[in-house]
């Protein structure tokens, strides 16, 4: 079998290990080897090797690696384009994307290739009989693949098509589902938009599926394992209770949060190492991270790069986003007022991610932090006696931040509203603010730098209205599916 020195199954059916051929759909492959994938997925040692190919895929600067954190902060009111850049995410800053931009493009692709490896190892490792010594990790390893096949998914949900709450069914387009990888060429189907409400289904359905076989603990080797570079049980229940959040579904949400926080395995980082521990391996606070190291990573292409001065520095913080943080609140320290050279002044930079020497710098998917907010917004949303644990949950966060700082005792709209702005200020810069923002049907205003002289430097996002901005606020269907693939032609979103 023919692996690459990454582990990365480039896998877009079930007959072949695969490469992209750029002129066609991501439905289309070239096939490199004549090794069918049943062979290639035998025992579990080849589904070892198959699941961190499958998490190297998710590392990809195409992905978690760089667009899929850093457009929603473009696309928001946290984050905007240097007038001097390196020609990188600019048509993102001036919501003037194309069908044939390459960005969205290429995410688009590597989101469905996780998705796909995800499905191969789902499809030739459930069949396989396994030593009942090694149940527990095979168990493991299935859940993982269901649950990374439900987050691409659930990604691809966000960036490519309007919120849940967009109508009041889902019925609107959401994107093409492939449930099952034909077992050869002859067998390839091109299927159309599915609505958002199947997406969701979708997602939701593998989720359920990964949390009903996975272990209490995490299985890596044959042991235990305490590392939150692969997903584990409570992993996925933080991210379903995500996905819950995002549908209004606030019960399942918050009841799944409290199962995340009371499992006692993860626990806040104290505030005074906040800063550090956020940047560091493996916290005791992080979920789930997608891990670089010294000899595998993104590099110059990496989210560090594009916030860090010393590297390309393209990405800066808005005004408004700094003013977020009081003066006491600990992650004021990731944005820095001071100057973009021959640019900016001042500019407001993030160092949130700046290792840009080793690159040795995971990227946070899931942190105990999000759990207790995702919590403290769906017992807000569900109103009277849960307040009082929202509150709880709020002040939390708040406090850890910043000790100083007063406790809120606000409820009803206020109190959510102060709920998305402790996200904000939490959150900032790790792909959240933009679906914040939407799926609230929140208008906001969109920042460009203050030294464009030929049109005004912010603008309102009148959502849900039917502005140009507002249907801006997903991404096209990229033009190269819509000319190669059959059922995804007459579908492209409003607005492009």
């Amino acid at each position: 079998m023919k692996i690459r020195t990454k582990l990365s199954f480039m896998v877009l059916t079930a007959s072949a290990i695969a490469t992209w051929s750029c002129s066609k759909s991501f439905l289309e492959i070239t096939p490199t080897t004549e090794v069918s994938t049943t062979e290639a997925i035998t025992d579990v040692a080849s589904m070892r090797t198959a699941i961190a190919g499958t998490y190297a895929q998710m590392k990809d600067f195409n992905y978690y690696g760089r667009t899929t954190m850093l457009v929603p902060e473009l696309l928001s009111d946290n984050a905007f384009i240097s007038t001097r850049n390196t020609g990188r995410y600019i048509s993102y800053g001036d919501y003037a994307i194309v069908p044939e931009e390459a960005f969205s493009r290429d995410q688009w692709r590597q989101q469905y290739i996780t998705a796909a490896n995800a499905s191969m190892i789902i499809q030739y490792g459930e069949p396989l009989n396994i030593p009942e010594s090694e149940l527990d990790e095979r168990n493991q390893i299935i859940g993982e693949a269901y649950a990374v096949r439900a987050l691409a998914y659930f990604d691809l949900l966000k960036m490519y098509a309007q919120p849940y709450s967009y109508t009041a069914d889902a019925s609107h387009p959401g994107v093409p589902i492939v449930r099952e990888l034909p077992t050869q060429l002859s067998e390839l189907v091109y299927p159309g938009r599915s609505t958002v409400k199947e997406g969701y289904d979708w997602v939701v359905e593998n989720l359920q599926h990964a949390i009903a076989i996975m272990p209490p603990r995490l299985i890596v080797q044959g042991r235990v394992s305490s590392s939150k570079t692969r997903l584990s049980l409570n992993g996925a229940k933080a991210l379903l209770a995500r996905v819950y959040l995002y549908m209004g579904k606030y019960q399942l949400a918050a009841d799944l949060a409290t199962e995340v926080i009371e499992s006692q395995q993860y626990s806040l980082l104290v505030t005074n190492s906040l800063i550090a521990g956020f940047k560091s391996l493996n916290s005791s606070e992080s979920i789930f991270e997608i891990a670089n190291n010294q000899s595998d990573h993104q590099g110059s292409n990496s989210l560090a790069a594009m916030f860090h001065q010393s590297n390309y520095g393209d990405a800066l913080a808005t005004e408004d986003s700094y003013n977020q943080y009081a003066e006491g609140d600990v992650r004021r320290e990731f944005i820095t007022k001071g100057i973009r050279s021959s640019a900016e002044n001042p500019a407001y930079l993030v160092n949130k991610y700046d290792n840009i020497s080793t690159f040795n710098e995971h990227i946070k998917v899931i942190r105990l932090a999000e759990v207790y907010l995702t919590r403290a917004e769906a017992l807000a949303k569900l109103g009277g006696a849960n307040v009082t644990g929202a509150l709880a949950d709020l002040n939390l966060i708040r406090k850890r931040a910043n000790p100083e700082a007063e406790d809120i005792t606000l409820s009803g709209d206020a109190l959510i509203a102060e709920i998305l702005a402790e996200r904000r200020r939490e959150l900032a810069f790790e792909g959240h603010r933009l679906y914040d923002l939407t799926r609230n049907n929140l208008a906001f205003t969109h920042y460009i730098s203050p030294l464009i002289v030929d049109r005004p430097n912010s603008f309102v996002v009148d959502y849900p209205g039917r502005s140009s901005q507002h249907l801006r606020t997903i991404l096209p269907i990229p033009q190269q599916e819509i000319d190669n693939n059959v059922g995804l032609q007459g579908q492209q979103n409003e607005g492009y």
